[in-house]
């Protein structure tokens, strides 16, 4: 009997090696990010220290010649680069990449791809695990809101600045609250559509939580016009814990209500297209959240 469970736990730890994959390593690769941009420690005293050595072994059998692992250390080093950029500009937090890959895994875990899979197809829309997809990402969507902002007959919906205030709002895009808790948030919005006469409603969420029930924020409804300006509403944090991404919607109806009802859309849907997705913040609900002062509101739409 014991020679049988010795062998069967040989096999568990072979099965357990064998399931370490690539998702694994962008994880680790966006810790030693993480002490880069939280910390300001250099990329290079911290790499061998902060990445397990299997990474390090992984690393150095890739790295056939010393250029190749030299084109990697650069890699890092614009990973690092574009989360500064993120954290700075756009007050993304610092674990933004680990947010935004335990929220996909758990809603929409095909639309993943490692840092590492340049084969994959893009066209399937999958996404990459990297700052750079992110800083690029937003980049565009930005550049995009600055171009249009002013002149443009489109649907315009933005959300300029963000702040909230809950148990621990001391990184604005990276809420963490109570079950139930009542989150109270500013935002200061542009809402603009003058190619037609269409009633357009701009609204914020949190995923799909009860936003039939009225748990949304209100920010402006238009006709043929714009609205812009600082709006004030609650949010209630749902009841079971867990990650959600809070984020703004346009509707096309007679009312927020009927918007809310009939328009819209289902999160899990939605995220099959990230660059559709107007994300504000991330929130944490956590029963043992430690209380943290909250942080000034951050810009959304800084020019890179």
């Amino acid at each position: 009997m014991q020679g049988g469970g010795h062998e069967q736990g040989h096999k568990n730890k072979l099965s357990a090696k064998k399931k370490h994959t690539k998702m694994d390593t962008t994880t680790e690769y966006s810790a030693c990010i993480f002490d880069c941009v939280v910390n300001s420690v250099d990329l290079i005293e911290i790499i061998c220290q902060y990445l397990p050595v299997v990474s390090v072994a992984r690393l150095a059998l890739t790295s056939k010649t010393i250029s190749d692992a030299t084109q990697q250390l650069h890699g890092l080093r614009r990973e690092v680069d574009a989360a500064k950029q993120l954290v700075e500009l756009y007050g993304f937090s610092p674990d933004h990449l680990y947010l935004f890959l335990e929220y996909y895994k758990i809603n929409q875990p095909d639309m993943l791809r490692g840092s590492e899979d340049a084969d994959v197809n893009d066209a399937e829309g999958r996404l990459t695990l990297t700052w750079e997809a992110q800083l690029s990402h937003w980049r565009n969507r930005v550049d995009w809101y600055h171009e249009h902002s002013d002149s443009s007959q489109e649907l315009v919906q933005w959300v300029q600045r963000w702040n909230a205030q809950c148990s621990d709002a001391s990184r604005p895009r990276a809420l963490v609250a109570l079950p139930g808790e009542t989150i109270a948030c500013t935002v200061d919005h542009l809402n603009r559509q003058t190619r037609n006469t269409a009633i357009i409603q701009m609204q914020i969420a949190i995923d799909s939580y009860q936003v039939v029930e009225g748990n949304r924020g209100e920010i402006s409804q238009i006709c043929h016009g714009s609205s812009s300006g600082v709006r004030q509403f609650d949010l209630i944090a749902p009841d079971r814990p867990g990650l959600y991404m809070i984020w703004h919607n346009a509707g096309a109806h007679y009312s927020f209500q009927q918007a809310a009802a009939e328009q819209w859309p289902d999160y899990i849907e939605a995220l099959k297209d990230w660059r559709s997705v107007n994300f504000v913040a991330w929130l944490r609900v956590d029963p043992c959240v430690t209380p943290r002062a909250a942080s000034d509101s951050v810009s959304l739409q800084n020019v890179l």
